[in-house]
């Protein structure tokens, strides 16, 4: 009785509060045992977070993966706050999943966040809007198309060649030169339009860029609890929260950025229509295909899964701009990254660099290489419904991760990873090798559109430049091994400076 009259006396909040934290905890790890009652090992998942701090503590996505693999093997299950993900970093699980299995899983992460530019860009379209959208811009990236671009990436490539002559052999450094050619490149390809950015590296584009991705320079603390925050903001909140956090300007994407790339986007779109003559570029391709936004009860008017309303007779308005500025973001600072580690790989290492040269050289018929003769030169799904793949059940509703970094460092596929090995992708070192132990543009239905594009892009600048200069370390460049930004981005930790001596004869 004396119990019972104890509990009696217990406030009437206390007893709420407690219930409530009960359910929220069983809310919180109901499915915390997906992948433990398969037998499938990963880190212990904690309420609300699930394996984020892990993550967090690792202070990049590479790191992660890497650890990852080392301790738990080439499949493993982790947690994205209550959602199980199954982190794969085998080739032939992946091809099972993404390419066999495709129509279980065809769609991203949720990536709807109620703002109307982000909430069009491809990567967050789901199913048949997707595939409308993919096939409308696929021929935007034909061979055709790409030596259309040319002539204008060429006139991009040719300034950053007199850029690194004007630095006199000086040291410099390779991000902001890599950075301002792609920028150039993307603005022309994509917009039409020149901005210099390479001499003039305050225009609003590249500012506006950088800010965009969180590319502007922080270091130390601010840079890690700001890059935590942001992370933690596209792993952990609900969809629904997103979209309440994205009325008040909290995004993943810095919203007074993206505005600024809608307007600038909006701008040109709106000069065009009193165009008579036709450019070549992007924007251009993508007028060819406009229509006047579809309403509900159209004929050929489609609702997806959003509710956002859109038709299978073409693009409309917001398609259009919301995917010129995904081609922008995507192809400015990619493409600029995997060149500054070209870059500095070859001042690293002279005989390939030379060999390289040697190579252009020989494929080469005049100063300018062709079209064809540079040809010459050798991400998450989201699990629709219930499925199973080699055995392991994959709940509807769940992950597959890819984890790239971990495959193409995997000591098994790629012996010495982090030694830089051109030859390692020669037909003969290729020979029964999986098709998929190399993916650095995804793979499937769901890869990236615009690769042709970036290798070309790649390949016309390093042509320049290693028939023009020599590339050489210098004091401020990285030793090896190489650290990286602890900012959940592949960047180096400091910036990598080299130099450029011009070539003899």
């Amino acid at each position: 009785m004396e119990i019972i009259a104890g509990v009696l006396e217990i406030p009437l909040w206390a007893i709420l509060l407690t219930i409530a934290t009960v359910l929220s905890y069983i809310y919180l790890t109901w499915r915390h045992d997906t992948w433990s009652k398969q037998s499938i090992r990963g880190p212990k998942p904690l309420p609300l977070f699930g394996n984020f701090l892990s993550l967090l503590k690792h202070g990049s996505f590479a790191t992660y993966d890497k650890f990852i693999l080392d301790t738990y093997g080439k499949i493993s299950g982790s947690f994205r706050g209550r959602v199980p993900i199954l982190d794969i970093a085998d080739p032939e699980y992946l091809r099972l999943t993404m390419i066999k299995d495709f129509s279980s899983m065809p769609n991203r992460n949720d990536l709807n966040v109620g703002e109307s530019m982000l909430d069009n860009f491809m990567t967050a379209l789901t199913d048949d809007h997707w595939r409308h959208v993919r096939s409308s811009l696929t021929p935007t990236f034909t061979s055709g198309k790409l030596k259309q671009m040319k002539g204008r990436i060429d006139v991009c490539a040719n300034t950053f060649v007199e850029h690194i002559r004007e630095q006199n052999g000086e040291p410099f450094d390779s991000k902001m030169f890599t950075g301002g050619y792609t920028m150039d490149v993307i603005s022309s390809t994509a917009f039409g339009i020149q901005i210099d950015s390479q001499k003039d590296p305050n225009h609003p584009m590249l500012i506006n860029a950088n800010k965009m991705m969180n590319l502007n320079s922080a270091s130390g603390l601010y840079q890690k609890i700001k890059s935590g925050l942001r992370i933690a903001y596209f792993l952990l909140a609900p969809t629904f929260l997103q979209k309440f956090l994205t009325k008040f300007g909290i995004s993943i994407l810095d919203m007074e950025a993206t505005r600024y790339f809608k307007d600038v986007t909006g701008r040109i779109f709106d000069g065009r229509s009193n165009e008579t003559t036709k450019q070549k570029d992007f924007i251009q391709l993508c007028l060819n295909l406009l229509v006047d936004d579809p309403k509900q009860g159209d004929a050929d008017a489609q609702v997806d899964k959003y509710g956002q309303v859109w038709t299978t007779k073409g693009l409309k308005r917001e398609e259009i701009v919301s995917n010129a500025v995904l081609f922008f973001l995507a192809g400015y600072e990619t493409t600029a990254t995997t060149l500054n580690f070209i870059l500095y790989e070859l001042a690293m290492n002279q005989g390939v660099q030379q060999k390289a040269y040697e190579e252009i050289m020989e494929n080469m018929s005049s100063e300018e290489a062709t079209y064809e003769e540079l040809s010459k030169m050798e991400v998450e799904r989201l699990v629709e419904k219930d499925t199973s793949i080699e055995g392991i059940h994959l709940p509807a509703g769940c992950m597959v991760s890819a984890m790239i970094y971990a495959i193409h460092h995997d000591p098994e596929i790629w012996p010495e990873p982090e030694e830089f090995r051109p030859e390692r992708f020669s037909p003969e070192n290729s020979e029964g090798r999986h098709q998929y132990a190399w993916m650095p543009f995804g793979i499937g239905n769901r890869n990236c559109i615009g690769m042709r594009l970036a290798l070309l892009e790649m390949k016309i600048a390093l042509v320049k430049i290693l028939t023009n200069f020599v590339l050489e370390p210098c004091d401020g460049t990285p030793e090896k091994p190489m650290k990286y930004s602890q900012n959940f981005r592949m960047a180096p930790e400091k910036p990598i400076k080299i130099a450029a001596n011009c070539r003899k004869g």
